[in-house]
């Protein structure tokens, strides 16, 4: 995936690399055009992104967690006026995600892109809990059907278990569940 998102929020997906982009549809360097956009890459599972900028507006950083949590990249690391900068704060996804890969030593599959996208998952609402059990929504949307969702608990040796019905729950339902669940535990 490569696009930029101007100062606005709004995308521009790319076809080409990003500095052919700039020299061939804006008449422009990269350098001087990432001083007003933020320039978005994925590699794998990582999640760039890049601009020159002193701070980004509200749009931007809107955009930039909504295409973080859309892509499936496991680690985010990006550049805001020259300075790096570790991850995107608020993203209890990659931190889910990042504590079953230290649970599991790296060797689970639950969260693989492939597997996410064989399924074609996506991670909702995540709770940790003070004993260190985590409670979130996965959900799935089957070929020929509608998006259904579930709640999930991953135990502190990083096994994952279903503990509502599979696929049954509305997405509303799941969320108040993942927080009703997660309550309780805390108490």
């Amino acid at each position: 995936m490569r696009l930029f998102i101007d100062q606005h929020g709004k995308i521009d997906t790319l076809v080409c690399d990003h500095e052919i982009y700039c020299r061939m549809f804006c008449g422009v360097s990269l350098l001087k055009y990432l001083k007003t956009n933020v320039r978005i890459a994925t590699h794998g599972e990582v999640f760039a992104a890049e601009t020159r900028q002193k701070k980004l507006s509200d749009d931007q950083i809107r955009t930039i967690r909504r295409e973080f949590r859309q892509s499936g990249c496991f680690e985010f690391i990006g550049a805001i006026g020259g300075k790096l900068i570790p991850h995107i704060k608020g993203n209890n996804k990659m931190n889910l995600q990042t504590e079953y890969r230290n649970r599991t030593n790296n060797t689970g599959h639950f969260f693989d892109l492939d597997t996410m996208r064989f399924f074609n998952s996506r991670i909702g609402r995540s709770r940790p809990c003070k004993n260190g059990v985590w409670y979130f929504v996965t959900s799935e949307k089957p070929p020929h059907g509608s998006r259904c969702y579930s709640v999930r608990k991953m135990e502190l040796d990083g096994d994952i278990n279903t503990i509502s019905e599979f696929c049954s729950l509305t997405a509303y339902m799941a969320n108040k569940l993942v927080n009703e669940y997660a309550e309780a535990e805390n108490n």
